[in-house]
């Protein structure tokens, strides 16, 4: 619509933010008609943005109570986990102690290593993709936060406020390992998925063990 009437935003700059955002509700239309037509279509662009806005806030409410807040704060202090992974971790999976190791739980995940055999001869594959395909997914989305190196973010700082010392030390273990996972994998050539999917797999492990407090 602003392109039709002659508006063209900063080619340089990226759409779709917040600042082009103030750019298109700063907009001057010479016609009544036009400001109505743009202001049909920017409803229908917030709309389903505030639905979003309405339901994790109801996510980060129930989160932040009852028997869900304790888990699903240790679980926070882990970089890539924020409210909704986190109860969706604790929702799915309940009681941790059900597994009876990291591998274990790596293992109801599909994130393990397939195996092929043939006679003698072993040669492991791509990863098994069996067990809890939502939690899967989420924990591989979380991994991509694990690309580049770096200290603990402004924001990841502000999740750990309050936290026992240990989770947070714990934490900061799979903060410095999986990067290293990551950065390794990449340096030898794997591709990014497979870099993904391993450090998926070692962050089920650090989820495993925050869970069962193993860190103790």
């Amino acid at each position: 619509m602003p392109l039709r009437t002659g508006f063209i935003y900063d080619k340089e700059k990226r759409p779709w933010t917040k600042a082009h955002s103030d750019w298109m509700s700063k907009l001057e239309f010479r016609h009544e008609l036009q400001k109505e037509a743009f202001d049909q279509y920017d409803c229908h662009i917030q709309e389903p943005e505030n639905r979003l806005d309405r339901i994790e806030a109801k996510i980060i409410s129930v989160a932040g109570a009852g028997p869900y807040r304790e888990p699903v704060a240790k679980l926070r202090c882990l970089k890539g986990i924020d409210y909704i992974t986190a109860l969706a971790l604790v929702c799915e999976i309940g009681d941790f102690r059900r597994f009876g190791s990291a591998p274990a739980f790596m293992s109801y995940l599909g994130l393990v290593p397939s195996e092929s055999s043939s006679g003698s001869k072993r040669r492991r594959e791509g990863i098994t993709k069996t067990g809890n395909i939502h939690l899967r997914r989420l924990l591989v989305e979380s991994s991509w936060h694990y690309r580049y190196r770096g200290a603990a973010s402004a924001a990841l700082k502000a999740r750990r406020e309050g936290m026992d010392e240990r989770v947070i030390t714990y934490a900061d273990k799979a903060l410095h390992r999986l990067q290293a996972k990551f950065g390794n994998l990449a340096f030898k050539g794997k591709s990014s998925k497979t870099a993904v999917a391993a450090t998926a797999r070692e962050l089920a492990g650090f989820v495993w063990g925050a869970m069962v407090e193993s860190y103790r």
